[in-house]
Parts: structure tokens; C-alpha cells; sequence
């Protein structure tokens, strides 16, 4: 597998929001199941574990069971076989099943359908998952692309493009699962070499996870500050879902917050005169362009609390998304 003609980190202008950790082995197996059936779709699942930080270790991949079903627009496992492997994976070398795959062979469509988004989320909320991971694969040029898409249980509907960690070489567990294996388990695709298109390619020191440093001068550098920003995201979490943060790699003071709203992807900007100016406020177009919906505004001589900010911001949402009410 050739790796230096792949994509650091974006690849066909999407950005990277998470990540994923899987062998050389594993990517080729998944290439050679998606190339033995180029007109119709198919599939397998994902076995490995969950690091603490919450993104997924691919160790083992398996294939369609003999009675899955294939069609043009529709893949589905065969339970027998995916509860047969799950239980001899589990037991044997303690793997865990944490997603799946199938491909959307030469239809054009890299990311999840509609119908792909709900199979996932009614998988999460009936099996009570925390989170689940996703792998689509395509046929173009007669090379396969293959895509990772993180599905979390507070994100509902949205979920986040990964990017690979490609381990080299041979999976340390796929040699002996195989060698274990009675031959009715065994999946061998009938295409003999693998064929990449480039990757979605990310890197450990891309998440490398510090404590900011934060200048003496910013609100945040005090016990006060700090428990106001937690005062806010716990509240906006509990209305909206999970919500990340950034801080600006400048270390001016500058501060997002990333919250979903429905469908669309806002943002909170705190500046470095907050709390004596509330914060900016703007809707994500596309990976270039926000939508201002409000600018940072400032209060004369009073410091604005927490339960202010989040009115403000709150208020704004409401207020934009009835204007788009009124609109449809």
C-alpha cells in the first residue's frame, strides 16, 4: 500500500474532525471485499477498542456472511455470521464490535445516505450506545475510497469526518483469529490485491491534548473566569448537545465554542474584552464561510455574567431559527 500519495489531513476540501486508528491489513481486506462486487453493494463489520479519548482501534474486519443480502442500494449483514464472529472475537481476544462497513460501490455517494444516518442512530438508541463508527466505501477509477464517519449519541443525526491512522503491516490479531477460525467463519475475498485512491490521512501529534496557557491578562486565566465558562458550556450542553471548544493557537484570548443546532453547525466567539462585551455569534456555511448572526457588543463599565451570556446567545439562536421558520 502505497501511503505518500495520500492527503495530510483534508482530502477533497472536507475537513478532518476526528479520528481513527486501523492496520495496513485491514484497510486491504476492506479494498478487496469492495472490488469482488463492483455493481451492487457490501459489507462487514469492524472489531478493536475505544481508547480513552474516545476514538476507535480497528484490529479486525470481517467481510459479508454467506446469507447477506446485496442489491444495487442495499447491503445487510448476516446476523448468524456477525453474532458467530462477535462471539468467538470476544471471547478469544476480548475485541469489541464497534462499527460497520459496506460500500456505495460505484454510485457516487462517499458520505452516509440518509437511510445509512438513520440505521446508525436507531442502532444507538436502541442498543444504548454511546457512540458508533461508520466506514463507507466507493469505487472510482477502479481504486476504492475509504471514508470514516464518527456517529456519537448527543450529536443525533450529525456525525464527524474522520481521518486515518494507518498502522503498517499485518494486524497482530488477524493471523491468529484465522488460524483459530473453523472454515465456515472465514471470509477470503475473491480479488487478490488491494487498490487505494488516497486517504483521509491524520497523524497522533495532530491531537496532541495540552492544558492552555492562558496570558495573565484574559478571564479565563482566574479560578472566576474558568467557572463561568464552565457555567456556560454546561448549559448549553444540556439544551444543545455536546459542545467543543477551541482556543485560538495564538493565544489571544480568542475563544469557540462549537454547538449543533438542528441540521447546521454554530459557533460562539468569545473575545479577549469578554466579559465587558458580549460574544459574536455566527452559523457555519461551509469549511470557509460563517454567517454573522450577531456581533460582539459591548456594556459600558459592567462585566457580564454568565446567565446574561447565555441569554444573549440563546436568544439569537431562537431568533434566527424562527427567522428561518417564517422563511419555509
Amino acid at each position: 500500500m502505497n501511503f505518500f500519495g495520500f492527503n495530510i489531513g483534508k482530502k477533497n476540501n472536507v475537513i478532518v474532525q476526528s479520528k481513527a486508528v486501523i492496520y495496513e491489513s485491514e484497510l486491504d481486506f476492506i479494498s478487496k471485499c469492495i472490488l469482488d462486487y463492483p455493481d451492487i453493494e457490501t459489507g462487514g463489520d469492524l472489531f478493536g477498542f475505544w481508547t480513552y479519548s474516545g476514538y476507535p482501534v480497528i484490529q479486525y474486519a470481517i467481510g459479508p456472511g454467506k446469507d447477506a443480502y446485496r442489491s444495487v442500494a442495499f447491503f445487510k449483514q448476516d446476523k448468524t455470521y456477525l453474532e458467530d464472529m462477535g462471539n468467538t472475537l470476544r471471547e478469544r481476544h476480548g475485541l469489541q464490535h464497534i462499527g460497520e462497513w459496506h460500500s456505495h460501490h460505484r454510485l457516487g455517494l462517499a458520505h452516509p445516505s440518509g437511510h445509512d444516518i438513520t440505521t446508525v442512530v436507531n442502532a444507538i438508541n436502541d442498543c444504548n450506545l454511546g457512540k458508533f463508527f461508520l466506514v463507507i466505501g466507493t469505487i472510482e477509477y477502479e481504486k476504492t475510497t475509504i471514508n470514516g464517519f464518527m456517529f456519537n449519541k448527543s450529536n443525533h443525526r450529525n456525525y464527524d469526518t474522520v481521518g486515518w491512522i494507518v498502522l503498517p503491516n499485518e494486524s497482530p490479531i488477524r493471523q491468529n483469529v484465522d488460524a483459530g477460525l473453523p472454515t465456515n467463519l472465514i471470509h477470503i475475498p475473491k480479488t487478490l490485491a488491494p487498490s487505494h485512491n488516497p486517504l483521509d490521512i491524520t497523524t497522533f501529534e495532530n491531537y496532541t491534548y495540552t492544558k492552555p496557557d492562558f496570558s495573565s491578562s484574559l478571564w479565563l486565566s482566574n479560578k472566576s473566569g474558568q467557572n463561568e465558562l464552565k457555567i456556560i458550556i454546561n448549559s448549553l450542553s444540556e439544551r444543545y448537545g455536546n459542545v467543543k471548544m477551541f482556543l485560538d493557537k495564538d493565544n489571544t484570548g480568542k475563544l469557540i465554542l462549537i454547538l449543533n443546532v438542528g441540521n447546521e453547525q454554530m459557533e460562539v466567539v468569545f473575545l479577549q474584552d469578554y466579559p465587558y462585551a458580549f460574544p459574536m455569534i455566527a452559523r457555519r456555511i461551509d469549511a470557509q464561510k460563517v454567517e454573522v448572526l450577531a456581533k460582539s457588543s459591548y456594556e459600558e463599565n459592567e462585566a457580564i455574567n454568565p446567565h446574561r451570556t447565555l441569554e444573549y446567545i440563546t436568544s439569537h439562536i431562537i431568533q434566527y431559527k424562527s427567522t428561518q421558520y417564517d422563511r419555509n
